[in-house]
């Protein structure tokens, strides 16, 4: 599997977090639909910088986006995933079902599809095939 910007695409707006190979974490900031810019500092007069994100970067493995496993979720209780997600007790259930495989993910509300996007919750099994990183992994963010 390779990594395409329609498997990224869906949580841009929400903030993403991107990891480099030196373990540096920064978080993706859309400023428009063809580019999307990770905020790296300021420079020594004050103006910001901006490292520029590409697919090609992404691929080559200089960034890596930061997500929680759909699996993170499986043995909590409904209240707790409610709060964590801010959604309603239909979405977690919906969730549940998503989880056990009784409903794939094309068949999910557009509502617990935002929920999952806006959590950057890992629906396209990008951590399993090694083209995600693991929030639980890192200690930096969480």
């Amino acid at each position: 599997m390779k990594l395409e910007f329609k498997n990224l695409a869906p949580y841009l707006p929400y903030g993403l977090y991107f990891i480099t190979q030196s373990g540096k974490v920064f978080k993706s900031q859309t400023k428009d639909d063809f580019e999307i810019r990770i905020f790296k500092g300021n420079s020594p007069n004050g103006n910001k910088q901006y490292h520029s994100l590409t697919l090609g970067k992404i691929n080559r493995g200089e960034f890596k986006p930061i997500l929680k496993p759909l699996s993170d979720f499986r043995d909590k209780i409904i209240r707790d995933i409610k709060i964590e997600l801010d959604c309603s007790v239909n979405q977690v259930t919906e969730l549940f079902c998503l989880i056990d495989g009784s409903i794939r993910l094309q068949d999910i509300t557009l509502g617990l599809y935002t929920v999952l996007c806006k959590n950057h919750v890992d629906f396209n099994k990008l951590i399993e095939n090694n083209l995600a990183i693991d929030i639980n992994t890192l200690n930096t963010i969480k």
